[in-house]
């Protein structure tokens, strides 16, 4: 999987770090993926998504981007904060951060 950033900007407001646009093997972009950072420190991306309420009228999340198995997402986790710590204006931290 290769993934490259195509937007960036830089955030600083509470967890969120900052927002990327990023092309996936050149064939797909994916627009306003969320750099989190989780606790201890870990990053992680989130890929844009909506809001829905369940049959117990619990709020919950789900995204617009999906994967086929749990390797390819830690595999989107690891290459995308990889890709954007290498942004000119990116906080600078490690590609080890990803919690995954």
């Amino acid at each position: 999987m290769e993934i490259e950033v195509t937007k960036w900007r830089a955030m600083n407001d509470g967890n969120l770090v900052g927002f990327a646009d990023m092309l996936i093997n050149g064939l797909v972009e994916v627009r306003g993926c969320a750099l989190r950072k989780g606790k201890g420190g870990s990053l992680w991306v989130a890929v844009p998504s909506r809001k829905y309420d369940d049959e117990q009228g619990n709020t919950k999340w789900v995204g617009h981007v999906g994967f086929p198995d749990d390797s390819m997402y830690h595999e989107f986790q690891e290459k995308s904060v990889k890709a954007i710590s290498q942004q000119d204006n990116a906080e600078r931290f490690s590609a080890d951060d990803v919690p995954f």
